[in-house]
């Protein structure tokens, strides 16, 4: 069987830790760079979250919630690293709710 890379084909515990790790980062990224994250995961220190109950443990943002904060901090809610003027497209869902657009050329998030 052909494999895209090696990434594909790494041990279990390997690539866990390796997300968890991405996780942390990601977390961290957005608590620095995103105001409406700063506040949703202010009680979140995000060196730990290096276990799948911690990362249970993160606050979750329902739709309802996403709405209003959208409203008092258009048009993203302070949930983006991005200005506004730095994306590709915004798209408008029904409620209404704001989805950023991406800034590069891999649309759907498929390649590495």
């Amino acid at each position: 069987m052909d494999y895209f890379d090696d990434l594909e084909t790494r041990d279990p515990e390997v690539r866990e830790q390796a997300l968890l790790a991405e996780l942390s980062n990601q977390i961290d990224n957005a608590i620095r760079n995103a105001p409406g994250w700063a506040k949703i995961l202010s009680d979140v220190q995000p060196a730990d979250l290096n276990s799948r109950e911690a990362l249970a443990e993160l606050p979750i943002t329902r739709k309802s919630e996403l709405n209003t904060r959208q409203k008092n901090d258009p048009p993203f809610g302070g949930l983006t690293t991005a200005a506004s003027n730095e994306l590709d497209w915004v798209f408008c869902s029904p409620g209404p709710i704001y989805e950023p657009g991406a800034r590069g050329g891999d649309f759907w998030r498929m390649g590495r």
